[in-house]
């Protein structure tokens, strides 16, 4: 059974570098088990789920190469628990730390009553294309596409000409205030 795998990952032993554990199982085996279905389940959830500021605290990983792995103990009251994996440096976690947010860019002054004050000049002042370009860099990757079906990547990788022209309309919205 799967759950019995993180069970051997949490009882292994220290292997020097170029030494592997080999695991096998037989087709007949693969997710027979009762408890592998549920193990299928909650993993699934469980990445979803993963916050994109976790990361390992052993090797400080944080490009997100974490698996979430079930722990089944029958001598507990709720029996399974979730085990993260680090696959840099194949620690297991019983919870992983999260990374703090960077401070908020925008100053607290521009903020009356929670919300923005859309007519302040430090938010329509031009755009000057270094920021652009900075704040192009800084978006998320691994991200659905808008309506458009463009994603931040596209954007990202796109031809100078093409991120050029994007420069440029959104320079124009933030002086004109409109699309």
């Amino acid at each position: 059974p799967m759950h019995l795998l993180t069970d051997l990952l949490e009882q292994r032993p220290d292997i020097d570098a170029g030494e592997y554990l080999q695991l096998n199982q037989s087709n007949e085996q693969k997710l027979r088990h009762d408890t592998d279905a549920m193990c299928h389940e909650e993993c699934f959830f469980a990445t979803n789920a993963m916050s994109a500021l976790a990361y390992c605290s052993k090797c400080t990983n944080s490009d997100h190469r974490l698996t979430p792995m079930t722990h089944v103990d029958k001598s507990s009251p709720s029996g399974r628990h979730l085990r993260y994996f680090c696959h840099t440096c194949s620690a297991l976690h019983h919870t992983l730390p999260l990374r703090s947010l960077d401070d908020c860019p925008v100053p607290d002054e521009l903020f009356q009553n929670n919300i923005l004050d859309p007519q302040d000049a430090r938010l329509t002042q031009h755009l000057t294309r270094e920021d652009f370009d900075y704040w192009l860099r800084q978006l998320p990757h691994d991200k659905s596409p808008g309506d458009d079906e463009l994603t931040y990547e596209m954007w990202q990788e796109a031809p100078v000409e093409m991120k050029d022209a994007l420069y440029r309309v959104v320079d124009q919205v933030i002086q004109n205030r409109k699309m």
